[in-house]
């Protein structure tokens, strides 16, 4: 949403060291770039053969690493690709419809984009929509490195040449009534950046900033009556470095206030553990990928945990589970087959993906299964637990921190490349493992008491206009266990 006041003015302003900038987003890179919880998926399509064959693709691109270049005047913004799904269909002579021919995930394979932009004609975006995203925009076209299939580079340059900006967060503050754009200057002197933040689009940053830096390694400015806090600090004010910064932990170590209702905050950087989460008990969604079997280990804490999963060998795979004195025991666990006869996708569904026709299908209850498997010796028992997919997921989940609990959005892309939301009564959740389970608003609730490690959730979107294909969507959440 944009400004609802016609007057432009600077609401924020933040200085911080051009090599705490640097290093801070490579260590952030370093600990998360395979995470999903701030991916930026990429769709396409195109013709393999005219009229024939064509090819899908889903490529999700992981968290970013901004590297700045005062003497270029340049950021260069690097992504890993986390799941990279590829859906071959084809028409053959005398069918109606087009069939699947292969579905190909590579998934982690250390394939790269970084984006390049000039610091004078672009600048940051804080857009307080469902999930308070941070931006990157621009003018001047980026430079584009793709270290994948070099056919594969214009899927990126049509994308970006369309959107024109890049995701690079989301932040977990409280909500605002207007964006902000964030506009970056290097100064030289002291080897800095200073970053201005207005209500409202410019073509260039005006004025100086609020007030000047003081102690602490990142110094934030801020108009407290454009933030509608009645003098006082924001309650989330410890999210703020997180608009120029990685989403780590910065310790609040000094404020005062500046007559005119002007707030000066100084903020210190601390590393944090990889993996760790520092706004939710809720670890980051892990997305699945179609087609696989998953395997999640919720083995108790004293059991020494050491799973391993053998080549397929007759349509089963085995699992190891080794308990505290080393004892074994395999279970073989069938894999779910393919279907027969095999599902048929409707080419004239709502979504980019293809989705599976209902009655197709009708051998399944859900898209999706799980299984529950104990080892146990007399010394103790494990668990594992195995989730697997018949088909492609059509549709994505956002998650959002709302009153310090998990809220989940449903997604999905349309024909026309175009992100839709799913409204929450056209939802219908599942559990398929563990004691979790999602509110009709969305929201997850762990259970009380003891709540197990994790619990997979599965949403189908059951619109009745849609009700002939599978539209659904899939995650797995970890839950932090209180320390």
């Amino acid at each position: 949403m944009d400004a609802p006041s016609t007057s432009t003015k600077m609401v924020l302003a933040a200085y911080c060291p051009v090599e705490l900038t640097n290093n801070s987003w490579q260590k952030h890179y370093e600990n998360h770039s395979l995470d999903t919880h701030n991916n930026e998926i990429i769709t396409s399509k195109r013709e393999l053969t005219v009229g024939k064959r064509w090819e899908w693709s889903v490529v999700h691109l992981g968290p970013t690493n901004l590297t700045y270049d005062m003497y270029y005047r340049t950021v260069k913004i690097t992504r890993l690709v986390t799941k990279d799904t590829r859906l071959e269909t084809r028409k053959d002579t005398g069918l109606r419809h087009p069939i699947i021919a292969g579905i190909r995930n590579t998934g982690t394979n250390g394939d790269s984009l970084t984006l390049t932009l000039d610091v004078d004609s672009s600048y940051l975006k804080i857009e307080n929509n469902t999930d308070i995203d941070i931006r990157y925009y621009w003018d001047t076209p980026p430079r584009l490195i793709w270290s994948g299939r070099p056919e594969d580079s214009a899927l990126f340059e049509t994308h970006y040449a369309n959107q024109k900006n890049t995701l690079i967060g989301h932040l977990l503050w409280r909500r605002r009534s207007f964006d902000i754009w964030m506009y970056p200057e290097f100064d030289s002197f002291y080897n800095r950046f200073i970053w201005r933040g207005y209500n409202q689009s410019l073509n260039k940053a005006l004025s100086t900033p609020l007030v000047q830096p003081g102690t602490g390694e990142v110094s934030i400015g801020l108009d407290l009556d454009a933030f509608e806090s009645n003098g006082t600090i924001p309650a989330d004010i410890s999210i703020f470095p997180s608009i120029i910064l990685p989403p780590d932990t910065w310790k609040h170590v000094h404020d005062f206030l500046i007559p005119g209702y002007l707030l000066m905050v100084e903020f210190d950087y601390i590393t944090l553990p990889k993996d760790s989460a520092p706004h939710a008990d809720a670890l980051p969604l892990s997305t699945s990928t179609a087609g696989n079997n998953y395997f999640i280990d919720s083995c108790p804490a004293e059991a020494e945990r050491n799973p391993t999963i053998g080549q397929p060998d007759m349509g089963y795979y085995e699992p190891t589970v080794r308990l505290d004195k080393g004892h074994r025991r395999h279970t073989a666990l069938p894999a779910p087959g393919e279907l027969a006869p095999a599902p048929v996708p409707n080419p004239g569904c709502k979504t980019l993906i293809p989705a599976i026709r209902k009655d197709s299908t009708r051998q399944i209850s859900l898209p999706a299964v799980a299984d529950v498997l104990e080892a146990s010796t007399a010394t103790g028992k494990a668990y594992a637990t195995w989730v697997s997919e018949y088909f492609s997921q059509t549709h994505y989940f956002k998650a959002a921190n709302e009153a310090g609990k998990l809220k989940l959005s449903m997604f999905y892309t349309d024909l026309t490349s175009k992100e839709r939301q799913v409204a929450l009564s056209d939802i219908v959740w599942h559990s398929l493992a563990g004691n979790g389970k999602v509110d009709g608003q969305g929201v997850f609730i762990p259970a009380d008491g003891a709540p197990d490690s994790f619990t997979v959730v599965l949403a189908i979107d059951s619109n009745k206009s849609d009700e002939e294909d599978w539209y659904w969507a899939m995650t797995i959440i970890p839950i932090r266990s209180p320390m």
